[in-house]
């Protein structure tokens, strides 16, 4: 390969095999002088030339072209592709360092990649300000800080912090190993730690700090505020860090550019998913004196470290704009560390080196079949929810499924397609909750068995209501019920538990079309819930067993008792024998094959009644189900994507494609937003989510993506590009997606660069204020808090709610009541 560059400059590349980079300098416009000219009181006479002269002067010769410039390959490329992941703009999502040492600026939106967003970290993620310090505070007993090593070791850690009022003194951890204490004043200093080597680890590291005291400052208990960390190599020394990373608007030549300015040496990393299909990296530059110099490289978990490009400022370079491109086509789809260094000849206060980086890639073809009328937005809308169906029965998820499911496959393949899209929670009420407000569970705080919606939470059904949609549901769990918040909003509620009335999908299917036909004339909502794959797993006749093909079954599994017998078999899986298992599963599918059924005959009836293309229909579940994949079965008890990938299918043929698989990590919490925006209703204030009608519209927004789960209190997991993580802030187990799909291989002491990767999103995205912009660069704090309503389960509800398999013991833990106490009483250790 050969590199391309401009006229006149002298140019320094290191080129890589495997990797081409084009090279152009931005040329300067220089004056041309003519090189003669007409004779003087010329002019055009009948079409003749004439001259007060005897004789006609010769015509001057034509001035030389000026040379064309040469075209800036990154602008070629915005041409060519799509931006998929604006680096400078997500400056904030990087680390600053120094031949690898860091300081971590933690009055600084990035901090919370090191902090969990202050969740079971100690850190309340507000940024704080006094004077000249930007700091946040420590709020619990023990403060963690996660850092990344895989470059080598370091010899001290740097803590600049003070005690809110009085001294404190706080005992020093480094991966679970004493250091020593300190004692903090109320002024601000810098405690530097020393670090023997025996301690530091390649890869992830955690920094832990236990205060003595707490004072109550403004109404807060805190116990130390911090500004800064710093992570020192042997030798470094924090004076010579850069502890801030600086964006600004830079001239050079004629162009104005929003770039990340250096005026130090220093290096900032991203970790960051590649595009999966041909990912190339726009890098455009310039220094205002010669001798500055750029380098890219990148690294991966199994590979080493590659330099892409190196670059000095040469003399005649320097004032100017310099475009490249880079092909990463190498390493496509690979979670990578992503490092551009400003160096070379750096005279402090002298130099600058300003930069704009961005990741693209060109969009994939596909068979989707385009919308016919974009600009036109839907009359009706239907929210189908399948309790209890784990996303892998479907076909069209996994080929190799032991049931066939013939009409949801269809719709799905006539319909946008989600492949990764997560629940909330990982049982009915807190995840339905999520579904029907657009609000995280710890947010809408409907997480506990008594736990009630509470009032101040608005459904979009009484925000489609007041919007003049006609509103009915049809709903067959009995924890999404009158009894805990979820009737609010509907001109039609009705819950078939609670009134004992028939639940399978028949009936509900009957129901909803009555409204409907009722309602023809109005612009209507049918929120539908079924529940036919949850426990009991008694399908209508021949469902039943239809899936058995075990011959005459004899053992103890009865399939309307099985909402009992679940919680038995969790408390004592050995009475549980091989054959019982499988007739078990057997059930269940047979369960998913009658809601397949009576969806195929809804489809039908949308169609005979001509509002099948005029109504927005949203398909998805609350949670999945477990059969032994991780030692357990039934639900509401793990992580795992068995329990918490849900099925997404969205169809609206007028404005999104049909036919359309959409590899974006989405959360069931985008589902209200997507909604609103699709009908062209106004927003509901105070939601989470965010619209996903970018995606769906074929112009996604450039930024990165996570969806997360809760189980209780405890326990989250984050799915963010192929990585699924679940951790309980501390630990956690990794799982590779796009190779491990049945998640067996736990990565977490493998890959570190992934385990930073993922830790930095899920603290980035628990640690803003505002979910709805959770990936830009402020601390915007939007919603208040809302407080917690609980709801009295008398016994007529109690004895609804066991018959549903909601025994004591079910899921084989304790309650998220005691599990919030013991969270609690944890982190206060």
């Amino acid at each position: 390969m050969r590199a391309q560059g401009g006229r006149g400059g002298r140019k320094e590349a290191a080129m890589r095999a495997g990797f081409t980079i084009w090279v152009v300098a931005v040329l300067v416009s220089v004056g041309c002088s003519s090189g003669g000219a007409p004779a003087e009181n010329a002019q055009e006479d009948k079409g003749k030339l004439t001259s007060n002269s005897s004789a006609v002067q010769a015509a001057a010769p034509e001035p030389e072209p000026e040379p064309e410039p040469e075209p800036d390959p990154v602008e070629e490329l915005k041409r060519a592709a799509r931006l998929r992941y604006p680096l400078s703009r997500l400056a904030h999502f990087a680390e600053l360092s120094r031949d690898g040492s860091m300081w971590v600026d933690m009055g600084a939106v990035g901090a919370r990649k090191h902090t969990n967003g202050g969740w079971r970290a100690g850190w309340s993620p507000e940024i704080r300000k006094e004077g000249a310090e930007r700091y946040i505070e420590v709020d619990s007993k023990t403060a963690r800080f996660f850092f990344n090593q895989t470059q080598g070791g370091f010899d001290r850690l740097v803590v600049r912090m003070k005690a809110p009022r009085k001294s404190n003194k706080v005992g020093v951890y480094l991966n679970d190993e004493g250091l020593g204490e300190i004692e903090i004043d109320s002024d601000w200093s810098e405690y530097v730690i020393e670090v023997p080597a025996k301690y530091t680890r390649d890869g992830e590291n955690q920094l832990m700090m236990r205060f003595k005291s707490s004072a109550t400052v403004d109404g807060r208990k805190q116990r130390a505020h911090v500004s800064g960390v710093a992570v020192l190599r042997p030798g470094a020394e924090v004076k010579g860090l850069p502890r801030q990373i600086v964006t600004r608007k830079v001239q050079m030549g004629d162009a104005m550019r929003e770039v990340v300015a250096a005026s130090t040496p220093q290096t900032m990393t991203w970790r960051v998913q590649l595009p999966e299909h041909a990912p190339k990296l726009a890098l455009t530059y310039g220094a205002a004196h010669p001798g500055a110099a750029v380098t890219v490289s990148m690294m991966a978990d199994g590979r080493q470290a590659e330099v892409l490009l190196e670059e000095r400022v040469a003399d005649d370079g320097a004032g100017r704009w310099h475009g490249r491109v880079v092909d990463l086509g190498a390493w496509a789809g690979e979670v990578v560390e992503l490092s551009v260094k400003a160096g070379g000849e750096f005279e402090v206060g002298k130099q600058l080196l300003g930069w704009e980086a961005a990741l693209y890639a060109p969009d994939k073809e596909d068979e989707a079949i385009a919308p016919t009328e974009p600009k036109r937005p839907p009359k009706n809308l239907l929210v189908y929810l399948i309790d209890t169906l784990r996303y892998d029965k479907l076909g069209v998820y996994n080929p190799e499924s032991s049931v066939p499911t013939p009409n949801l496959d269809a719709f799905a393949r006539d319909a946008s397609l989600f492949d990764a899209a997560y629940d909330a929670e990982n049982w009915t009420k807190p995840s339905t909750a999520t579904i029907l407000t657009g609000l995280y569970p710890d947010t809408h705080q409907t997480k506990d068995g008594s736990s009630k919606l509470p009032v101040r939470v608005t459904m979009i059904s009484e925000h489609l209501r007041q919007e003049g949609f006609r509103t009915g549901s049809f709903i067959a769990n009995g924890y999404v019920s009158e009894k805990f918040g979820f009737n609010q909003g509907w001109n039609y509620y009705t819950n078939y538990i609670r009134e004992s009335k028939r639940t399978d999908a028949e009936k509900l299917v009957d129901d909803a079309l009555r409204f409907i036909d009722r309602n023809e004339d109005d612009r209507w909502f049918v929120y539908m819930h079924t529940i036919d794959p949850h426990v009991p797993y008694s399908a209508p006749g021949p469902w039943k067993t239809k899936h058995w093909h075990g011959g005459k079954y004899r053992g103890r599994i009865r399939p309307q008792s099985t909402g009992n017998q679940l919680g038995e078999i969790k408390s004592s899986p050995e009475k549980t024998s091989a054959i019982d298992r499988q007739y078990l599963e057997a059930l269940y599918d047979g369960e998913v094959a009658y809601n397949d059924h009576e969806f195929g005959r809804l489809v039908a009836s949308l169609k005979e009644r001509g509002v099948y293309d005029d109504t927005l229909i949203v398909v998805l579940v609350d949670h999945g189900e477990e059969f032994w994949d991780h030692g357990s079965v039934g639900h509401g008890h793990s992580l795992y994507d068995e329990m918490v990938h849900s099925p997404l299918f969205v169809r609206y043929p007028a404005r999104f494609a049909r036919g359309r698989r959409l590899p974006h990590v989405v959360s069931t919490a985008d589902v209200v937003p997507t909604i609103l925006e699709t009908l062209r209703v106004k927003a509901l204030e105070g939601v989470e989510g965010v619209s996903l009608t970018d995606v769906l519209d074929g112009a996604s927004v450039p930024r990165p993506r996570v969806a997360l789960s809760d189980f209780m209190y405890r326990r989250k997991a984050l799915r963010a590009g192929r990585y699924h993580w679940q951790t309980n802030g501390m630990d956690g187990k990794l799982y590779d997606m796009a190779t491990d799909r049945r998640q067996k291989n736990d990565l977490v002491k493998t890959h570190p660069i992934a385990l930073a990767y993922i830790r930095g999103l899920f603290g980035m995205f628990l640690g803003a204020g505002d979910k709805t912009q959770w990936w830009v660069n402020t601390d915007k704090r939007s919603n208040a808090a809302i407080d917690a309503d609980f709801a009295e389960i008398d016994p007529a509800l109690q004895e609804q709610l066991e018959a549903m398999g909601y025994v004591e013991g079910a899921t084989g833990e304790h309650s998220p009541t005691e599990d919030k106490k013991m969270m609690e009483e944890e982190d206060e250790q």
